[in-house]
Formats: C-alpha cells, sequence, structure tokens
C-alpha cells in the first residue's frame, strides 16, 4: 500500500506539472500495485466457534535492541496465551525471566545468535522439538499443544533474510521445505513469525495456496510489519497462517518495540467440528 500511496502521489505531482505522460505512466503503475495489494473478499460470515479465543503474539526482539521494558510492558499488556520469540538473545532470556515465569510450557532453541527462538505456552504442550527445513541450520520451533479436544500443530519461523542472492536462494529453499512438510502435517495448524518474504512472492503464493492457509477470515495478509524505522517502505515480513479450521478473528499490529520488526499479536479459535446428522 505505500508503493500506491507513493506512485500516486508522484503522479498527481506530474500532472501538476503539466508531465503529462510521465503522470499517465506513474498512475498505470499506482493502479497495477493497488490491485496486488488489495485483499480478495471472502465473505462476512462469522462461524460458530468451538473454544474460547486464544491470544498469540511474535516478537522479533531486534539484535540490537536494548529497549527491555517496551517488550515487558507489551507481553504484560497483550497476556497472550502464546508467545513467540525471536532473536532471543541471551541478554533477553535474563531480561525477560521475571516476565516469562507465568508461562509454565515452553521449547526454546539451543542457539545463542540472532536465529535464537523461544516458544512460550500457557497451553500444555504435548510434543516439542527443534526442526531445521531444506539443509539449513536454521531453527524453527514445532510445538504440538491440545486446545479443547484437538491437538493443533504450531510452527515457529524465523526465515533466513533474503538481503543478496544466495540468502535469497536459502529463504526460498526453506519456504518451498515448508510448504512440503505442511503438506505431511494433520490440521489444525499455524505458521508464525518471521519468514522474510512479502506476500506478493511466488514462494509465499506457493506456501499459503497449496497448504490452504489463510490470514484472517477475509484472507488479509496486507499487515507491514518492516521497518519500523521507514514508513513510507514498510512491507509485511511477519505471520499469522492459519489452516481453514482455525478462525483468526483479530491480527494486528504492535507497537515499536524498538527493533526493526513491529510485533504482531491476533485472536483465533478453532471451528467446532462437523457432526454427522443423527439416523
Amino acid at each position: 500500500m505505500q508503493y500506491f500511496a507513493n506512485l500516486a502521489l508522484l503522479a498527481f505531482l506530474f500532472f501538476v506539472g503539466k508531465k503529462f505522460s510521465q503522470a499517465t505512466f506513474a498512475g498505470t503503475f499506482a493502479l497495477v500495485n493497488l490491485s496486488l495489494v488489495m485483499p480478495p473478499i471472502t465473505g462476512n460470515s462469522n462461524p460458530i466457534l468451538e473454544e474460547q479465543s486464544l491470544r498469540a503474539l511474535t516478537i522479533n526482539l531486534g539484535i540490537n535492541n536494548s529497549s527491555f521494558d517496551k517488550a515487558r510492558n507489551l507481553i504484560k499488556k497483550t497476556q497472550p496465551d502464546i508467545l513467540l520469540l525471536m532473536e532471543y538473545l541471551p541478554p533477553w532470556e535474563k531480561e525477560l525471566q521475571e516476565t516469562l515465569g507465568q508461562y509454565r510450557f515452553s521449547k526454546v532453541s539451543s542457539l545463542k545468535n540472532g536465529w535464537a527462538l523461544g516458544f512460550y505456552s500457557r497451553i500444555p504442550i504435548e510434543e516439542s522439538s527443534i526442526i531445521y527445513l531444506g539443509n539449513v541450520p536454521i531453527p524453527i520451533v514445532k510445538a504440538k499443544l491440545k486446545i479443547g479436544e484437538k491437538l493443533v500443530n504450531f510452527i515457529g519461523a524465523h526465515l533466513q533474510d533474503p538481503s543478496d542472492p544466495t540468502r535469497q536462494g536459502i529463504r526460498n529453499k526453506q519456504l518451498h521445505a515448508l510448504s512440503q512438510y505442511l503438506q505431511e502435517k494433520t490440521r489444525p495448524v499455524m505458521v508464525l513469525g518471521d519468514l522474510n518474504v512479502s506476500p506478493w512472492s511466488p514462494y509465499f503464493t506457493d506456501l499459503t495456496k497449496k497448504n490452504a492457509l489463510h490470514g484472517t477470515k477475509r484472507n488479509e495478509f496486507w499487515l507491514p510489519t518492516w521497518p519500523t524505522y521507514f514508513p513510507l517502505l514498510q512491507i509485511p515480513l511477519d505471520y499469522f497462517l492459519a489452516s481453514e479450521d482455525i478462525v483468526i478473528s483479530k491480527y494486528e499490529r504492535g507497537p515499536d518495540i524498538g527493533s526493526d520488526h513491529y510485533p504482531v499479536v491476533v485472536d483465533f479459535s478453532l471451528m467446532p467440528q462437523k457432526t454427522s446428522p443423527s439416523s
């Protein structure tokens, strides 16, 4: 949406300056961009939910960030049932230890660098492990939680940043491997974290379409989360992607906590199981 706004402004300035060919060119690309970012409308039906609403929060803490109080206050304010921390370095473990004491269940990667992850839950974790996809030595958290009578698979990920062609290739390999991995998992399933990919990427499309994943009941993925320091060029990189048996009722960006990424908070519930009509 930021690109549309910039192009539209440029078209307007060209028009005012009577540079009509440049205005037409910029305006055409603005409309093309708008058509790409407008989410498809899939209806406003509100299905009956089986379970009470749960809340999840993801925070990319930022490798050079030391705004500990901002992260603590966000966790205390939002009170998530499920929390994924990325770039979870030892200073953050120490500073958040008291705040995270309310979470009885957790899975933390053994790495102590920028790929460190921490998955925390108020809900009992039935199974959990650290996995590596696409033969890439970057950890991903897999956790199976029992919510009501259902076992729900959660995948917490922080994928390679595509800052050069080599890293982009690694990120693409991870996304392809993640898509294949999800096709083998039972539903319900939710993928959360910093996937380091925009929703316009064919790799993102492949991941979501092949696995029937959605962001909200309107299939919206358009929540810019990076970079916090350059509002005009912000794009979505941080996601909650759920299978169709999970309804996401709220999908919001959190406040700036000093990181280059904004946190994301969602409220979600499970769809009721279909019952066969009695004979």
